[in-house]
């Protein structure tokens, strides 16, 4: 294939394939054995026996223009490197069914391929078969999940909803040794940072993440805003997001999402964004010594908080 006209001619071909929504980027492994022809689960498979695993399983967006011409490219000049992952859904020997787990991309590279050079060996590729009655449903979740983890560099939304994922496939599965189906807390956010190598503190903030309305997890899923203030506005309510979105969206930074807390009303959030300023008082009162000694050893939000309650007891007062 001419590299020189390989962009026009891809894209030509992708804009006539219809729903092209692919998710697992292509990776260069080297010395798998467990991947041999030889094997018995693994084997040449025709494109028109697979099928796509379901949206709700397969949330990843698929690879850009860039790394998909990457791909094709690699694949004709140097084969596949590596089989698919299926699982047999189907087991017609006239006509299985197979699920794609881990390998969408280079199934449509192959579609591709097939259209844009008419090259008959395109039209089936090497697989690695998972057997019909080998795997759970949640176990092949797991596989989409988890190799998308390790293969493809995720947006924060998309670690978030692995993260997620992950949860739900573990509670549904016994593994360990006391018999019961489900994890303690604890115990399974460090399950899961175990398997993906990150902190407990960094398993919660990517759960949080499932806080945000849509419009702002869009924002962090492209990188427009930071990972902090997206964790910091994830504690407010929706409405209180929705809020800021429609009304300040150029302002989800640090310098103002520091100062949210859960339990803002609209009214201190405008405070924040509109940058209200409340002219103050000094207050006089008298008060027990050791209730002052008390008082001096609150942090700076605590005593934000007592403040804050004294206003509304004198508010309570006024008539």
């Amino acid at each position: 294939m001419s590299s020189n006209n390989l962009a026009d001619r891809l894209t030509s071909a992708k804009n006539s394939l219809d729903n092209y929504e692919d998710s697992v980027s292509f990776i260069n492994f080297h010395g798998n054995d467990d991947l041999r022809i030889g094997d018995s689960n693994v084997r040449y498979v025709k494109l028109n026996n697979l099928q796509d695993a379901p949206k709700e399983w397969n949330f990843y967006r698929p690879l850009s223009d860039g790394k998909f011409t990457e791909l094709l490219e690699s694949i004709e000049k140097n084969g596949l490197l590596v089989p698919i992952v299926i699982w047999e859904i189907d087991n017609n020997p006239s006509n299985p069914k197979y699920m794609i787990l881990s390998g969408h991309n280079r199934k449509k590279g192959y579609e591709v391929l097939k259209k844009l050079t008419g090259n008959a060996k395109y039209d089936e590729i090497l697989a690695s078969i998972k057997y019909k009655d080998e795997l759970t449903p949640e176990e092949a979740r797991e596989i989409i999940i988890d190799t998308n983890w390790v293969q493809r560099q995720l947006s924060p939304i998309e670690k978030a909803k692995s993260v997620i994922e992950k949860y739900i496939i573990l509670q549904s599965k016994t593994r360990y040794e006391s018999g019961r189906n489900e994890y303690g807390e604890g115990r399974l956010r460090n399950v899961v940072a175990e398997e993906y190598k990150i902190t407990g503190r960094q398993v919660e903030r990517y759960r949080s993440l499932q806080n945000l309305i849509p419009e702002i997890q869009e924002l962090a899923h492209n990188n427009i805003i930071s990972l902090t203030p997206a964790y910091e506005i994830a504690i407010l309510n929706q409405d209180l997001q929705r809020w800021i979105f429609d009304n300040h969206v150029d302002k989800i930074i640090s310098k103002y999402t520091r100062k949210l807390r859960s339990d803002m009303s609209l009214e201190e959030v405008k405070n924040i964004y509109e940058d209200v300023r409340v002219e103050k008082c000094k207050l006089n009162i008298n008060i027990p010594k050791a209730a002052y000694e008390k008082y001096n050893t609150l942090s700076s939000e605590n005593k934000a908080n007592l403040e804050k309650e004294i206003l509304n007891l004198i508010n309570a007062y006024v008539i």
